[in-house]
């Protein structure tokens, strides 16, 4: 049991990025440490003892609550997609998680978002590398890119500790984001916007076959 979380510490630790949901592999051997503990089988002193629990898991959900309010179950975007695109067509935006469950389509390359870039200094040089080769393999049907794209990325090395702590992973970081606009920008051409993002459309569109 101790061994079991000392490893799961040793594995947040090892991560360097302190985000609540990387502890949540504490849960399941802290829940059984605590399940050890000698006591009376009685309410208060089981509520004195998960009340710190509680009160953190609340204030640690508030902005995922918060999001529960939100009248639009799609995103715009998706919705635009949809309708324009066929079964089988790959699409890419940073962060395209739920793009792709709301709309069913394909990946445009295996890096789904470039918060991946942050992994190391040379991280953005060898991800982007992969990124660009998939896009000219997968050719995606669309691509979505932030409309102010510079400001976006400056605000980005601004709090995130990763690109702060590190002038050579920044520098790195925005390389590769310009190698990414220079691409989308030679082969591609804005189709539309839609909210904050851009979507670009293939200089050539594939033909119906």
């Amino acid at each position: 049991m101790y061994l079991w979380l000392a490893a799961e510490i040793c594995g947040v630790i090892m991560q360097r990025r302190f985000y609540p949901y990387h502890f949540l592999v504490l849960a399941p051997p802290c829940g059984l440490l605590f399940g050890m503990i000698p006591r009376r089988n009685r309410i208060a002193p089981l509520t004195v003892g998960l009340l710190p629990a509680i009160l953190l898991s609340i204030a640690c959900s508030q902005s995922g609550l918060a999001q529960l309010d939100q009248r639009s179950s799609r995103l715009a975007l998706s919705d635009y997609l949809t309708t324009h695109t066929r079964a089988g067509d790959s699409i890419w935006q940073d962060n395209m998680g739920r793009l792709l469950i709301e709309t069913g389509l394909k990946p445009g390359a295996r890096i789904p978002l470039t918060f991946v870039f942050c992994n190391d200094d040379q991280a953005p040089i060898r991800l982007v590398a992969v990124m660009l080769r998939d896009f000219d393999q997968r050719k995606p049907r669309y691509i979505a890119l932030t409309t102010k794209l510079h400001e976006d990325l400056e605000s980005r090395c601004s709090i995130a500790s990763p690109l702060i702590n590190s002038p050579e992973r920044r520098k790195n970081y925005l390389w590769a984001w310009a190698q990414i606009e220079a691409y989308v920008n030679e082969h591609y051409t804005p189709e539309t916007r839609i909210e904050s993002e851009t979507v670009y459309r293939p200089q050539r569109l594939i033909e119906d076959t």
